[in-house]
């Protein structure tokens, strides 16, 4: 379980880096230059669903500790977890927005952002749907919160139920999309999300369904079994193209989105339970390994993945999340472009801001326990 820990550590690290990675990186950014876009649309391919991915994998191997609970205890643990800090981010940024209202120059900025309040039913109705919600990035805890319920009330350790869900979930998607239709925010999300959830759900018990075979052919032996399920959405596609009588390059899409996301997650965590932990093991903590020098290259990467590692935990990554949008990212943006630096070096230095200054101002608010868990939902 140590190892374990340490692997999905780091796979969450480097997770949370691309999350501020890809908020720095604009649509407009995006739009002016093609590396931007390819790197943009590579990121933002990445960053969420191996957060899903993984926490699919983690409420897998949890799985006796959750459902031996009764459902309430721990649906109220995950409100605790997810929605008490949405909530509370969530009235903290429109409180901002709206301070900022009376600061004409700062509040045409924002509003040129996307960053507009309203009245307090509006306010109201928006962080309770989400629909037009003023911090956009908040919708992960929204639609974790939405995820880890449903499984823990509908979805206890049937294979079978949990493929049906995948195939059923991105089916009517693409269907619906291909149509033309377009479906509320938060549901979209759940739809999409649910499945890369769901299939870190299943990763856990192909690696660990048969105890005396080796790490090696465990893995394998679920390569057919995701290959199924593409092959299943991909049916479902054409079904949808035939349907809807559309040119089917929305569904078409979707199924590829689908296995670029799922394809990186297996890759980013098996490479990492195969390189990195060996990597952190030989060194331990004295940059050493059996009492001889590590080569420069190998400390190196030992050291980088000491910190990704650090970062990566759910202590550290849920917080960096949590605080680097809007305004810190966002504003270092916006600044930075004023003052005409390239694009690559604001892409720099809003990420670099993003995480340490986000860091910064975790660390102090941990030192109260109010605090901690009303915006973070730590105990």
């Amino acid at each position: 379980m140590e190892k374990q820990s340490k692997s999905i550590n780091i796979a969450r690290g480097i997770g949370i880096i691309l999350v501020v990675l890809g908020h720095s990186i604009t649509r407009d950014m995006a739009d002016a230059s093609l590396l931007q876009y390819i790197v943009r649309t590579t990121v933002y391919t990445v960053h969420m669903p191996l957060f899903f991915f993984l926490s699919g994998y983690l409420f897998e191997s949890r799985h006796e500790a959750y459902f031996s609970a009764p459902a309430w205890d721990h649906i109220r643990t995950r409100a605790s977890r997810f929605m008490l800090p949405y909530l509370s981010f969530s009235l903290i940024n429109y409180g901002i927005v709206y301070l900022c209202s009376f600061v004409p120059a700062v509040s045409a900025i924002l509003s040129s952002n996307g960053y507009v309040g309203g009245s307090l039913s509006e306010v109201i109705a928006q962080i309770l749907t989400f629909s037009g919600h003023v911090d956009t990035h908040l919708w992960f805890c929204y639609v974790m919160f939405l995820v880890i319920v449903s499984n823990r009330l509908f979805i206890r350790n049937n294979d079978r139920m949990v493929l049906g869900l995948l195939v059923l979930l991105c089916g009517i998607r693409c269907v619906w999309l291909s149509a033309g239709h377009q479906l509320p925010e938060i549901i979209n999300y759940y739809m999409h999300f649910m499945y890369l959830f769901s299939a870190g759900r299943l990763w856990f018990g192909y690696r660990n369904r048969q105890k005396s075979l080796n790490s090696r052919v465990k893995t394998v032996s679920a390569v057919p079994r995701i290959s199924a399920v593409s092959g299943a959405l991909a049916v479902i596609s054409l079904t949808g193209i035939i349907i809807t009588g559309k040119t089917g390059m929305i569904a078409a899409e979707t199924v590829l989105t689908f296995a670029a996301e799922l394809s990186s997650c297996v890759f980013i965590l098996e490479f990492i339970s195969a390189k990195a932990e060996a990597v952190i093991d030989r060194r331990g903590m004295r940059g050493s390994y059996e009492g001889q020098e590590m080569p420069r290259h190998e400390a190196f990467a030992a050291w980088l993945a000491q910190k990704t590692e650090r970062v990566g935990r759910s202590d550290y990554s849920f917080p960096l999340y949590l605080i680097h949008m809007p305004f810190i990212v966002s504003g270092c943006i916006v600044v930075f472009t004023r003052l005409g630096l390239p694009v690559p070096l604001v892409v720099c230095i809003s990420t670099s801001a993003g995480t340490a200054v986000s860091l910064v101002i975790r660390a102090v608010i941990m030192r109260y326990d109010a605090a901690k868990r009303v915006l973070f939902g730590m105990k």
